[in-house]
């Protein structure tokens, strides 16, 4: 068969520069990801049956594969712009994971909690909105897999244990959504419940459990939300792929469910080129090196391995919604650009009620709850003061500027006074490096980094030297360069210094310092090596797995500046860099735990703030146990026999042990992992 490409193409694309270098290969030329750049010829069609006759074995191929992290292809001759979607279901993050700030709505275990359909649908159209200022089409959402495994990592992400509640939830959230012109994508078809192993762990169910359990919610999400599109699972399903299950995307999803929208792959979720397209696999995602479609899927239908009709039929759904979406109809050539979250005044008051309707009351002995007024409280805990507000890993969004301490929004609030212990040391990294503690020689910056050529550690003179203001992000903590930011066309090794002063803001304090990488860093403390840190290999291999931290505790006297460096070589996959720093006035935990005992016994009431984080509770990885962290538990019961008007507060996105504390305590209440506003409700 003789085919003629119609693809006109430049440089890379920038708002997936990131991504883009951790997908590629090093030293492997071979592979690009090219911009496309639109070049129409014809007068623009505007339905998907006048289109899908007219395009080449190329350009179906390029409806059906990713062009980058984000998009398809769109249909460049034609002037059809590129198919774009951003993760969910927590907000629209859009496609820049570093920089692009976004609302955060409560959790799926939250919103569960509420029963409330009007208030999902309410969130679904808040998000929908949010996409739109993303310039995305599709968002990722919502996830109606089944709360089956308590420990599972992405447990705050899903509604309920109830495929019932799920099912209703999802259809009001998807309809609310949709109501924007915005299109949903459920997730994860099917029986997607861990996340150890995830794979290639086989879900061995029955077709009757999956029923009456597992399909229920999938089932009315698109028959009764009119979900447009369907994200395959991880996992196997009784032994087969669910990106390649003949029986659950054709028999079931489409012949019998009568779906007629786009199935697309999570992402690297796909396995195979012709058994996938033969199944009713439309869309693989993302673009990477060695991709099931795109040049092998070309290549399968030219060697007549795979019949073009099926691959026509696959390009149609995709095309139909594109349709749907008002894709074909926009008169503009290009992706709509990648705005900011609105953030408006209307919109944080959404998000405080939904993350206030979303809290439930657990136990109040004795109405010690509301507190009364006047009241001279004690706020305990390490989420007190950094409120845990989402879950870890794809649903994770770079925050809008908020309060994220409860300390903060009680001393705003009480009419009384408000003091603060930590109480026990749990959290699993370090804050990141900020403005308040450190200058950087340049002025207004966090740090100055300056860039070497070479592949060793710095030496000789740098190339140049950037401002570094910030240590945010949302996937990726701290600093995120898998190539030289000076030049990110380069696959040439390169290496950096990073030099700032911190300064001591209270007499006689230390300071506690740490480093984590994926490649190798070490850190100096006025001259004198304080870490050094070689990244495992298969740190680097995970895009989004948490990094191990090491530390350094420095004492520093009052006004003291202490020259802090840091050398680092890169890896060239993730290349990622985290420089935690904190103030440290307590020697261990058992003096923490002594503090916080003492100051409870002498206030009117106590709030304990206890729970996880995005690093315990995140995608790819279970978490240990039911158990809370450390020594939390021990906290609390000791805290609530010395003062038993204690209200402890569970900031966290699934079940967990409360003995030996919960008949001790006055009130419990669960607050999840309540958003952007989630302090402030």
């Amino acid at each position: 068969m003789t085919t003629k490409s119609h693809f006109h193409i430049s440089g890379g694309r920038r708002a997936t520069v990131i991504f883009r270098h951790l997908l590629s290969c090093p030293g492997d030329a071979s592979f690009s990801l090219p911009q496309v750049v639109f070049a129409p010829t014809l007068a623009k069609p505007y339905h998907a049956s006048e289109i899908l006759p007219q395009l080449s074995v190329e350009e179906l191929v390029g409806l059906v594969s990713g062009n980058d992290f984000w998009h398809n292809s769109g249909v460049p001759r034609l002037g059809i712009q590129p198919l774009r979607v951003t993760d969910g279901p927590n907000g629209a993050r859009g496609t820049d994971v570093i920089n692009q700030k976004s609302a955060c709505v409560p959790c799926g275990i939250a919103l569960g909690a509420t029963w409330d359909v009007d208030l999902c649908a309410e969130v679904g159209a808040f998000l929908g909105e949010e996409t739109k200022a993303k310039g995305a089409h599709i968002l990722l959402a919502p996830t109606v897999n089944l709360h089956r495994l308590p420990i599972t990592g992405r447990h705050f992400e899903c509604f309920s244990e109830d495929p019932w509640l799920t099912a209703d939830l999802a259809v009001a959230y998807i309809r609310g959504l949709q109501s924007t012109g915005i299109g949903a994508c459920v997730k994860h078809f099917c029986a997607n419940d861990q996340e150890g192993f995830r794979f290639s762990v086989s879900a061995e169910v029955s077709e009757d459990t999956l029923r009456k359990t597992y399909l229920v919610p999938f089932r009315a999400a698109v028959q009764e939300g009119k979900a447009v599109s369907v994200m395959t699972g991880y996992n196997r399903l009784n032994g087969t792929h669910c990106s390649e299950h003949s029986w659950l995307l054709k028999d079931l999803l489409r012949d019998e469910w009568g779906f007629d929208g786009l199935v697309m792959s999570d992402w690297f979720g796909t396995h195979s080129t012709v058994p996938s397209i033969m199944a009713g696999l439309d869309l693989e995602m993302p673009a990477r090196p060695g991709m099931f479609y795109g040049p092998n899927l070309l290549q399968a239908v030219n060697e007549g391995k795979l019949p073009e009709q099926k691959l026509r039929e696959r390009a149609g759904a995709v095309l139909g919604v594109m349709e749907r979406l008002g894709i074909l109809h926009d008169k503009s050539d290009k992706n709509k650009p990648e705005g900011a979250s609105r953030n408006t005044e209307e919109d944080r008051a959404f998000l405080r009620r939904s993350a206030a309707e979303s809290t439930v009351l657990l136990k109040n002995d004795d109405g010690l709850l509301p507190l009364a007024p006047g009241s001279n409280i004690l706020v305990v805990g390490a989420n007190a003061q950094k409120l845990t507000m989402m879950g870890g890993g794809s649903p994770q969004v770079n925050l809008n500027p908020t309060n994220e301490s409860v300390v903060q929004a009680l001393r705003s609030r009480v009419q009384g006074t408000v003091t603060y212990e930590l109480g026990c040391d749990v959290i699993p990294y370090l804050p990141l490096l900020c403005k308040e503690l450190c200058n950087a020689p340049s002025g207004d910056a966090i740090m100055d980094m300056a860039i070497f050529d070479g592949d060793g550690w710095p030496t000789g003179d740098p190339q140049n030297s950037i401002p570094i203001k910030e240590m945010a992000g949302t996937l990726f903590k701290g600093l995120q360069f898998p190539r030289n930011p000076l030049n990110p066309r380069s696959r040439k090794p390169w290496s950096a210094m990073l030099a700032t002063k911190l300064v001591a803001l209270e007499a006689g304090c230390s300071y506690e310092v740490s480093l984590a990488t994926t490649g190798r860093a070490r850190m100096y403390a006025g001259g004198q090596l304080v870490l050094e840190q070689t990244a495992d290999k298969s740190i680097q291999q995970d895009l989004i797995g948490p990094l191990t931290e090491i530390r350094s505790i420095l004492s520093v006297g009052a006004g003291e500046m202490v020259d802090l460096k840091i050398e680092w070589i890169p890896d060239r996959r993730r290349g990622q860099l985290q420089i935690g720093c904190r103030m440290r006035d307590w020697k261990d935990n058992d003096e923490l735990l002594s503090r916080a005992v003492h100051a409870a016994a002498a206030a009117d009431a106590v709030v304990v703030v206890a729970g996880t984080d995005e690093w315990s509770e995140r995608e790819g990885q279970d978490q240990a146990s039911m158990n809370m962290r450390g020594r939390e538990p021990e906290l609390i019961h000791r805290i609530t026999f010395a003062n038993p008007r204690t209200v402890v507060c569970l900031n966290c996105g699934s079940p967990k042990v409360l003995t030996p504390w919960v008949d001790s305590a006055g009130a419990v209440l669960a607050v999840w992992f309540g958003g952007q506003e989630g302090a402030d409700a």
